[in-house]
């Protein structure tokens, strides 16, 4: 889950580029809406990633983890920062109770506050709103970072939708050289497909994997923006898989059933199936659908198929 956050009135809200535009309530309400998913289904791993939009330190953030509920399952990393290669798997975290990872962009500090991890000391991220439909796998955030730190230490994150430019002085008749990013609607089948074709999701993956040397099911975490589309996590051999916005353990985690996730856009909203099977302990495990609004914020749980 990665939703945008504001401070406004000395409480958090879930808002995007600025409570004016669309509000959809406190950050608390949408922790107790995930607290209540994790009760009914107690054999699942989330991820959370904070945008702190307004830069405010991560100890406001404290009051409402702690009065939501969610301050128990938590993950606390064993090491500050914790690399690719020293992750628990999967089945211990479900076994620990502790199997949320919950990162923050900017102003995470884990020596005051270690549940909430640093994101950009354990995760890198490819350009955000990329116009370059062979979508390269380069480090965009953090700035300045070695290459070599990242392909040993790192996790990523994919930022995977197409997007076009379009001139507003075209647009207004005016003389502006500014211009406005928009999704490529016209090429959403391919940018959401699961094959190993220019402009694909498979084809971005086995990218990053020969650039950073990783296993090649070390994949950690894609970011999709789109409509309908099935079948869009990277083929992997069957002992892994990977999952919208869920940057996995390494390698170690080698019970993961190939699964997939389907994701659509209807107006603001993002519905984003998870279809996985883990079976571990010998017990089946299944993620249900969430339901995301604008930027991927919990809006509400659902648990059909």
């Amino acid at each position: 889950m990665q939703g945008e956050t504001h401070f406004v009135n000395n409480t958090i809200y879930n808002c995007h580029t600025t409570c004016s535009l669309l509000n959809a309530g406190t950050w608390q309400t949408m922790l107790e809406t995930l607290v209540t998913w994790l009760e009914s289904n107690p054999y699942d791993v989330v991820t959370v990633l904070i945008v702190n939009s307004d830069f405010v330190e991560v100890g406001n953030y404290t009051a409402p983890i702690e009065n939501s509920g969610i301050r128990k399952y938590l993950y606390e990393p064993d090491y500050i920062p914790q690399h690719r290669d020293q992750w628990p798997t999967l089945g211990h975290m479900i076994l620990s109770g502790t199997r949320v990872v919950m990162f923050m962009d900017y102003n995470a500090n884990q020596t005051t506050v270690p549940y909430i991890l640093d994101e950009f000391t354990h995760m890198f991220e490819t350009p955000f709103s990329p116009t370059n439909q062979s979508f390269p796998c380069t480090e965009q955030r953090p700035p300045h970072l070695d290459p070599k730190m990242a392909k040993d230490q790192y996790m990523y994150l994919a930022n995977h939708n197409l997007n076009t430019a379009v001139d507003l002085g075209a647009l207004t008749g005016g003389s502006s050289s500014e211009s406005l990013l928009i999704p490529t609607y016209s090429q959403l089948n391919i940018t959401n497909g699961a094959e190993n074709q220019i402009g694909q999701l498979e084809a971005m993956r086995q990218n990053c994997t020969r650039k950073l040397r990783i296993a090649v099911n070390n994949t950690r975490c894609i970011t999709t923006d789109k409509r309908q589309v099935s079948g869009i996590v990277p083929r992997t051999s069957s002992s892994s898989t990977t999952t919208m916005m869920a940057p996995l353990p390494p390698a170690r985690c080698s019970k993961w059933q190939r699964g997939r996730t389907v994701s659509h856009t209807t107006g603001g909203a993002v519905d984003t199936v998870l279809s996985l099977q883990l079976r571990r302990y010998g017990v089946a495990m299944r993620l249900w659908r969430l339901r995301w609004c604008s930027s991927f914020l919990l809006r509400d749980s659902l648990s059909e198929d």
